[in-house]
């Protein structure tokens, strides 16, 4: 107790020893500080409300942590990552498992499965499968056509990826809510 008040009373004392100029400068630097505390303070929840993180538990893809902007749920490109909700099927483990993929194809685009092989726009994607590992999951291709307004083709280079070709997960369109955001790899 009588350290503390020994050292209010040194401050106190110190700040009386201020010339006004000094004075000035303090107040405006402990004005300073608590706007940028309160600017840091509100920031951190903002970004926090709008930002997220996802954990890519397969080997879809080789990162393994994604931040999420929740603001972001529409008018992806080619090449974009973003996340979504998956339906609830077998082959996942939990219901709603949320998913990292990345956007091959949009609106306007041709999906065409050629026996066990998925083509984008002719371009050959990645293969399809009849039934997933280890659970024996029947699984069927999505079905040939053109990509509508709103709607993604999520997709990952992995062998097995689970995405956009099977019907269990299919297209991925804004109108379903299922949208999470997009997706950045942090590591």
């Amino acid at each position: 107790m009588k350290l503390e008040m020994k050292s209010i009373t040194l401050v106190k004392n110190s700040i009386e020893n201020l010339n006004q100029k000094q004075r000035s400068i303090l107040a405006h630097g402990l004005i300073m500080f608590f706007m940028f505390a309160s600017l840091l303070f509100i920031s951190k929840f903002w970004f926090l409300r709008s930002h997220g993180f996802v954990i890519n538990v397969t080997s879809s893809l080789p990162e393994r942590l994604w931040l999420v902007d929740y603001s972001h749920k529409t008018k992806f490109n080619k090449g974009d990552y973003f996340t979504f909700m998956a339906p609830n099927d077998v082959n996942l483990t939990t219901k709603n498992t949320p998913l990292v993929k990345q956007v091959a194809g949009v609106h306007g685009d041709k999906i065409e499965v050629r026996g066990t092989t998925l083509f984008i726009n002719d371009q050959k994607m990645g293969r399809i499968w009849n039934e997933a590992l280890p659970s024996h999951h029947k699984l069927y291709p999505i079905p040939n056509q053109i990509i509508a307004e709103g709607c993604y083709f999520a997709w990952t280079p992995d062998l097995f990826s689970y995405d956009s070709r099977y019907t269990d997960i299919g297209l991925i369109c804004e109108k379903d809510n299922r949208i999470m955001g997009m997706a950045s790899p942090l590591f």
